[in-house]
């Protein structure tokens, strides 16, 4: 196993890091892993910042330089760093951060790309609707989630379990 930090090693005795645990970068040149609020650090300003994966490339010459290869959920890799994704997006698009490719958990993707937020009483939806209810709530064949109707109904208000749509 590998020693923390480290995800990833490649010696017997599991010190020499490929990969790094996030909130860390990976020096290139000493196969270590360097805390990103490192002071050694505090040169390359936030190019860290919302990033997974960073790798610090030292040259022969000395210069040294940062790079991140993978930003966080909600962040997006660019030229300038990681930039946060819109509103409920998990992976958007580098070149235009409002098309987003995949949402979050609570919302659902639209035909515009973007990130709606499933109602207060739906837990997982998609672009048809409902696919999972919160607690406390039934799936209706309509993909919407309500409060589960009370004998002797079959189907009821929306706002009132008791109020009868259709009896058993």
């Amino acid at each position: 196993q590998c020693t923390f930090p480290c995800i990833a090693c490649a010696n017997a005795t599991a010190t020499k890091c490929t990969a790094c645990s996030i909130g860390y970068v990976l020096s290139v040149s000493s196969n270590t892993c360097i805390l990103s609020t490192d002071s050694s650090l505090a040169s390359f300003g936030t190019v860290v910042n919302n990033c997974a994966s960073a790798l610090l490339v030292t040259a022969s010459s000395g210069s040294q330089t940062l790079t991140c290869s993978l930003c966080l959920n909600g962040f997006a890799n660019t030229n300038s760093g990681c930039a946060p994704c819109t509103d409920g997006c998990a992976v958007c698009n580098p070149n235009a951060l409002t098309q987003c490719i995949n949402c979050f958990p609570g919302y659902s993707l639209n035909s515009s790309n973007l990130c709606q937020a499933c109602t207060a009483s739906c837990q997982v939806c998609t672009s048809l609707g409902c696919a999972i209810c919160a607690s406390g709530y039934v799936l209706t064949q309509v993909l919407t989630c309500q409060v589960p109707c009370q004998t002797p109904c079959a189907s009821c208000s929306d706002s009132n379990p008791t109020i009868c749509t259709s009896c058993v």
